[in-house]
């Protein structure tokens, strides 16, 4: 229980102690619910986090948080017996905490203030006038009180242990000083003052580097954002935040989030009745507005947000502006790259077979045949012992893409094959979309390469070419290299070409899928993004993972915030598209009486043997010209 002693000359506070009355004075009690929540989360001691991304709407807290934040590291240094030689610094340098915004002066408006607040209204905390008194102060009159003064001989704030308070506005200010920290406020409006993104950007990273550089990443050292939602198209602040990339940092800890979502309390008639009002967010082509009855069924819910009626009338006079201050939304965001749900649901047909959901396996078990076992009966019929074929024109060749993860994300392995209709065009069918969600155990990535031995070997499928992603996939490939398939590296994320195509062949009706609840929700989040050095990428909108949620069509999140599935849909198309060579050997009909109005994985099962039966028993007709009886 001691083990402190060995570099703490006092015990400091744990993050739960330091947010008492005892530690922040009145302030604690006056703290947010979600506040104290970030902080713990953010400050425990085996929290992976370094940087603290908070975007959220206006009046959330954000500038009390980075105070509080910081002056619980700046609490720790001061506790400790030798910061320096803790931390492996040279004793001829001090430490600095940076503040950071577009100006000087907005610097020390939003980020001081909170400071003195608590500096000055705290009991744990003892001003000294005079600089040169601090250590004496602090050693011999308070000893157990954090002692600072604001006539530091460098920064606006010096603490013991030679710890210092900063402002700036463009790190290049603080060259040559241990920054443990850079509380970066409001970066996104450095737009307004006239600077590029690509300075916005530097800003950003050159703080992070100067803290990595010192600090190797040790706890107590990070950045923080403390940044409302500005402009998505322009601000490379909101595009890193709000297109997903910042929450697949495991040091980031993000949080973004509506006014009514933090602060319920403030809107006493949506609390009352439930009455709210839709609002587009708004995209690159477009501005967020106010959407009537009529207009509201032409958006996908996605695109909408549902804002409390108590305060419409700010948004009838200004939707732009609270737009980003209210919903915690950044104007100008890209929409999606299918707008239409029509058009979406339009490539999934009950004439064809697949996965509904998902399939595990898991690394302890043996991988050959593992998928195999887990899909035979499904796709392949067993017409003798032991030999099988699969159920849809088996003798045509076949395309197939692998996405492979194994913690996190999904695996999905997707093979299609073209046929053509009576009008002459190529029609992409997919012969499954095969999803393989970690569940309890990482995901069985050799299990993949047997199944694709199994597909040739046991399913007899004429494989044409096998494509693979970067990710730990040069083993596979190497493998079915040695055993005689084609099989080659295609990323999907590189090139914005085979997304591009791969979207306009949805929407010319020319790709047909069984369903598959991940593979609807990975098109409903695809988006289009500007990466900071102007090049064009496929994403994905940001979102909490739902694993399981019973699935159901339409309503189910499976799937969404994510692209595995179509990653592997587009990189098959892609290859059948490039490297089929010859006309294709079927005929694809479209069966337009076919419609499903329940799509749970029962009814599509038997609408599907339906399906078949009445396109047999047509067949006989035609060929014979029996009459045949129901």
């Amino acid at each position: 229980m001691n083990i402190w002693r060995i570099h703490y000359r006092v015990k400091p506070p744990s993050i739960e102690e330091f947010l008492t009355v005892d530690w922040i004075g009145p302030t604690a009690e006056n703290l947010y619910d979600h506040v104290f929540q970030w902080l713990i989360d953010f400050w425990q001691p085996h929290s992976p986090y370094r940087h603290l991304l908070l975007s959220t709407s206006i009046g959330t807290g954000k500038s009390l948080t980075s105070a509080i934040s910081s002056l619980f590291v700046t609490t720790h240094l001061w506790a400790m017996r030798d910061p320096k030689k803790f931390f492996g610094l040279s004793q001829a340098t001090s430490i600095v905490h940076a503040l950071i915004s577009f100006t000087m002066e907005k610097a020390g408006q939003l980020l001081l203030q909170p400071f003195f607040q608590i500096l000055l209204s705290s009991k744990k905390f003892q001003r000294i006038r005079q600089e040169e008194k601090l250590v004496v102060k602090q050693r011999d009159e308070y000893p157990n009180q954090v002692c600072w003064t604001s006539a530091g001989r460098m920064g606006q704030l010096q603490f013991y242990n030679d710890v210092h308070y900063m402002l700036a506005s463009s790190p290049q200010k603080l060259l040559g000083l241990n920054m443990i920290s850079a509380i970066l406020s409001e970066i996104s409006f450095f737009l307004d003052q006239g600077f590029s993104s690509e300075y916005i950007w530097r800003i950003y990273q050159d703080s992070k580097a100067r803290v990595q550089n010192r600090f190797e990443g040790q706890r107590f050292s990070g950045t923080i954002i403390d940044s409302s939602p500005n402009d998505m198209e322009n601000s490379p602040i909101d595009k890193y935040i709000f297109s997903g990339e910042a929450e697949k940092v495991p040091e980031n800890y993000v949080i973004t989030g509506a006014h009514w979502d933090f602060l319920p309390q403030k809107y006493p008639e949506y609390n009352k009745t439930g009455n709210t009002f839709p609002l587009f967010k708004g995209s690159n082509k477009e501005p967020p507005r106010i959407l009537t009855d009529t207009e509201e069924s032409d958006y996908n819910e996605d695109d909408l947000f549902r804002v409390p009626i108590d305060i419409k009338q700010l948004f009838i006079e200004e939707p732009l502006k609270n737009t980003k201050d209210y919903c915690g939304w950044p104007a100008g965001s890209h929409g999606r790259l299918i707008q239409e749900e029509q058009t979406m649901e339009g490539i999934f047909t009950p004439q064809l077979k697949n996965i509904y959901k998902y399939i595990h396996a898991p690394e302890s078990e043996r991988p050959e045949k593992l998928i195999w076992n887990a899909i035979r009966s499904r796709f392949f019929i067993e017409h003798s012992k032991g030999k099988y074929e699969f159920y849809r024109n088996a003798g045509e060749k076949r395309y197939i893409h692998i996405d492979q993860s194994e913690v996190k994300d999904a695996t999905s392995i997707t093979m299609l094959h073209p046929e053509t209709d009576k009008n002459g065009n190529i029609v992409y069918i997919t012969d499954f979309t095969i999803v393989i969600v970690p569940g309890k155990e990482r995901i069985n990535l050799d299990a993949i390469r047997f199944f694709m031995m199994d597909l040739r070997d046991i399913g007899r499928i004429n494989i044409r070419r096998i494509t693979l992603d970067q990710y730990q996939s040069s083993a596979t490939r190497q493998y079915l290299k040695q055993e005689g398939f084609d099989c080659e590296l295609l990323s999907v994320d590189r090139d914005i070409n085979p997304y591009r195509v791969y979207i306009g062949k949805i929407n010319g009706g020319r790709i047909r899928c069984g369903y598959n609840i991940f593979l609807k929700n990975n098109l409903k989040s695809l988006q289009e993004v500007t990466l900071n050095s102007g090049k064009k990428k496929i994403d994905h909108i940001k979102g909490k993972i739902v694993e399981e949620d019973g699935a159901n069509w339409g309503t189910s999140m499976m799937g969404r915030y994510a692209k595995d599935v179509t990653d592997s849909h587009c990189g098959a198309l892609w290859s059948c598209i490039h490297h089929h060579d010859t006309p294709p050997m079927y005929v694809w009909e479209e069966d337009k009486e076919i419609g499903i109005e329940d799509k749970s994985p029962e009814n599509i099962d038997k609408n599907f043997k339906s399906t078949v039966k009445k396109k047999m028993l047509n067949e006989i007709k035609e060929k014979y010209g029996y009459v045949v009886a129901s």
